[in-house]
């Protein structure tokens, strides 16, 4: 899957989750700010693409409204905290981890709206399998 469109944000990062891990840790480098993430399962030397998303909305007169990436990195997954969620894929797929890849996209120079950004990333995915990541439920 290509995603190398993804290097012209300046400010990004990643880190893999494992059990043990707290991800508050983890979410203390990443920036309160717009951008898209995504999430792949790690097993023995394999990585599998399970979720894009998005986060910071933004309002009619360009101000961002919403969880910006920090807060939803670390909240919820639908009704579960995302600790928790981690934490509990994990076990049951016996799991090495999850890589958690972010990009801030919009910032500086670069002005890339965070859903558009997500919805290119989804279509590219649904392009190849035809389907959403498995974590994705709807778009």
């Amino acid at each position: 899957m290509n995603f190398d469109f993804l290097n012209k944000y300046e400010t990004k990062g990643e880190f893999i989750f494992r059990l043990g891990d707290r991800l508050s840790v983890f979410c203390k480098s990443v920036p309160h700010a717009a951008g898209v993430y995504i999430l792949k399962a790690v097993k023995d030397k394999d990585e599998r693409l399970v979720y894009i998303g998005a986060s910071g909305s933004i309002r009619q007169d360009g101000t961002f409204v919403r969880q910006m990436m920090k807060k939803r990195l670390q909240n919820m997954h639908g009704k579960i905290r995302r600790q928790t969620h981690f934490e509990t894929e994990i076990t049951l797929n016996k799991l090495d981890g999850i890589r958690v890849n972010w990009y801030v996209t919009f910032e500086n120079q670069i002005q890339d709206l965070p859903m558009f950004v997500e919805g290119t990333l989804l279509q590219n995915y649904f392009d190849i399998y035809k389907k959403l990541p498995e974590w994705n439920k709807k778009y």
